[in-house]
C-alpha cells in the first residue's frame, strides 16, 4: 500500500465501527494490513498488537495506538488529522533530526 496525496491511512481490524466510519470518509485512504503476511511492514511501523490504528498524513505517522476506538473518538481523530498544519509538523520532525517526507498538505 502507498499513501496518497490525501494522505491518511488507518489500519485496523475489521470492526463494525471501522466499517461505518470508512463509509463516511471517501476522501481518506483506509487500509487493512495482514501483519502476518506483511511482517516487514508491521515491523517497520512497530506494530506489536492487533488491532493497531494508525493515521499517516503526508508520509508522517500522526497517530499509532493499539486497540479499537469508539465511533465518536475515531471521527474526532479523523477531523483532527485533517486540521493539522503539516508545515509545522514537518518543521518539528526536522528539529528532532528525523527524515521529513515531502508532500501536499
Amino acid at each position: 500500500m502507498q499513501p496518497t496525496e490525501n494522505g491518511m491511512w488507518a489500519t485496523a481490524s475489521a470492526t463494525p465501527v471501522f466499517e461505518q466510519v470508512l463509509g463516511r470518509h471517501a476522501d481518506a485512504v483506509f487500509g487493512k494490513v495482514d501483519t502476518e503476511a506483511q511482517l516487514g511492514l508491521a515491523g517497520g511501523f512497530g506494530i506489536s498488537s492487533i488491532p493497531t490504528l494508525m493515521v499517516i498524513r503526508d508520509g508522517i505517522v500522526r497517530y499509532a495506538q493499539p486497540g479499537v476506538l469508539p465511533e465518536p473518538a475515531l471521527e474526532q481523530l479523523i477531523t483532527k488529522a485533517r486540521e493539522l498544519g503539516m508545515d509545522e509538523v514537518r518543521a518539528s520532525v526536522a528539529e528532532r533530526g528525523g527524515p521529513v517526507p515531502s508532500g501536499g498538505a
